[in-house]
């Protein structure tokens, strides 16, 4: 007599299907009803006989079971690696530099706020981002450039949106007017381009941008706003980096730090790694990824680091201290895309399962998902304002954009998550797009090998 009682169906529809569960035949040649609910009985019992036994292994082998768990919890357990002075040095300076640049947001925000605590203003901001939202309805596609024989990966603004650049699998670099005019083009890497930014620095005229390509490097060039149009070909002294840093396998996106003193590398050596410019040096190798690490961006403060991986996971990283902040873990597949808001409190993940997520920072929390393509959502990107006096105020971070391997650039609105408008030129994958911070345009590329504007008529 078994210790537990087993509830036997007296249903023969619920006989057959429990049968079915077990794997086994729901009838036998000659079996009746009787027959098989004493089958199923028969089959009951031994199922907890069986997990009677297992129980009793269990009690026997404590010590076994505590071994295991003390291998499981070590094998989970964070660990940190010691740091040199030196970036010891650049968490202070990174954290300087954010507080300042938190501060400098709040302002902006709380003197939004207080201004809105009057009706007529709060009505004239409403109106501003609502007529944004309206005018992007009405944007098609307004030029489309040949930038190279080979698919185009990157499309990327400076941050006032003087320039675009695009970086293609021919390893070359176009930078590009607003109005699409070609004004030069770099041989950057011998393999494809895959990571394209720009600094937010400039110099008298002279503009720093940052590539990654399949040759596992990282390399750092000089623009001027003023030179001649040309093409730079692999000989030309022109066509020398300014500094190049290497990774142990390909690298995809790279980013700059907002104090443009950093740069940031995501690589499929499943780390991503923070580079000093100065003294043109590894200051931190991060690991935390169980796979290829693809996406890349700075928070706008620059106090933080998101990451994404071919492992669907993301990771929000303190760079002033080093550990990860909150984990962005409900994706099923990869993640190709990501972008902080310019608010600071939320950010926006593009996944291989065309979902976009919107994921809260306060709350450590998912705050929305977007079904947005039917096939990979490569990348995405906010609207940012070109100049920071102007940052939580108005239109600034109203809307961001999407593309995906769909052929699809889409239009979102980031007030309320919801879909503005899809801009499409063909069926080819749109590998990338950015959105210009004056506002009026919004740039893409892919495996058709062309740039695409998109504005109003």
């Amino acid at each position: 007599m078994n210790r537990y009682s087993t509830a036997v169906p007296t249903d023969d529809a619920a006989v057959r299907a429990k049968l079915r569960r077990f794997g086994e035949p729901i009838t036998y040649f000659g079996e009746d009803n009787f027959d098989r609910r004493a089958r199923l009985a028969s089959l009951l019992g031994e199922a907890v006989d069986d997990s009677l036994t297992r129980e009793e292994d269990v009690d026997m082998d404590v010590d076994g079971l505590e071994g295991s768990e003390e291998e499981n919890e070590e094998e989970e357990e964070e660990f940190y690696t010691p740091g040199d002075e030196t970036l010891l040095m650049a968490r202070h300076d990174i954290a300087r530099f954010s507080l300042q640049r938190a501060r400098q947001r709040l302002d902006g925000q709380r003197a939004s706020f207080h201004s809105n605590s009057d009706d007529a203003e709060l009505v004239k901001t409403i109106l501003s981002r609502r007529s944004t939202i309206e005018r992007l309805a009405h944007y098609n596609l307004y030029g489309s450039q040949v930038a190279s024989t080979r698919a185009v990966s990157m499309v990327r603004y400076t941050s006032d949106g003087d320039w675009l650049a695009s970086g293609d699998w021919d390893g070359r670099v176009s930078v590009w007017d607003p109005h699409l005019s070609c004004k030069r083009v770099i041989t950057c890497h011998d393999a494809k381009i895959t990571g394209l930014d720009w600094s937010p620095l400039m110099n008298k005229g002279e503009r720093l941008f940052a590539t990654g390509g399949n040759d596992n490097l990282v390399k750092v060039w000089s623009f001027h706003d003023d030179a001649e149009s040309t093409e730079i070909s692999d000989c030309s002294h022109e066509n020398i980096p300014r500094c190049i840093f290497t990774h142990d396998s390909r690298v995809a996106r790279v980013a700059f730090h907002p104090s443009g003193r950093y740069l940031a590398s995501a690589s499929f050596d499943t780390t991503w790694r923070l580079w000093d410019l100065t003294r043109e040096t590894e200051l931190l190798l991060q690991e935390g990824h169980a796979k290829e690490v693809f996406a890349l961006a700075m928070h706008p403060d620059g106090a933080l680091v998101g990451s994404g991986g071919l492992d669907a996971i993301g990771r929000i990283w303190d760079i002033r201290s080093g550990k990860t902040i909150m984990i962005l873990d409900s994706h099923i597949r990869e993640i190709y895309g990501l972008d902080f808001a310019p608010c600071g409190v939320e950010v926006v993940t593009a996944a291989g399962d065309g979902q976009v997520k919107v994921w809260d920072l306060r709350m450590v929390r998912e705050k929305f998902s977007i079904p947005a393509h039917n096939k990979i959502a490569s990348d995405v990107r906010f609207f940012r304002a070109s100049n920071i006096s102007t940052k939580g105020q108005s239109s600034d971070g109203s809307y961001f954009c999407t593309s995906s391997y769909d052929g699809t650039v889409k239009v979102w609105n980031s007030d309320t998550w919801t879909h503005i408008k899809t801009l499409q030129g063909g069926l080819d994958r749109v590998m990338s797009v950015d959105v210009s911070p004056h506002n009026n345009a919004v740039a893409s590329a892919g495996w058709d090998r062309n740039v695409k504007l998109w504005a109003e008529e």
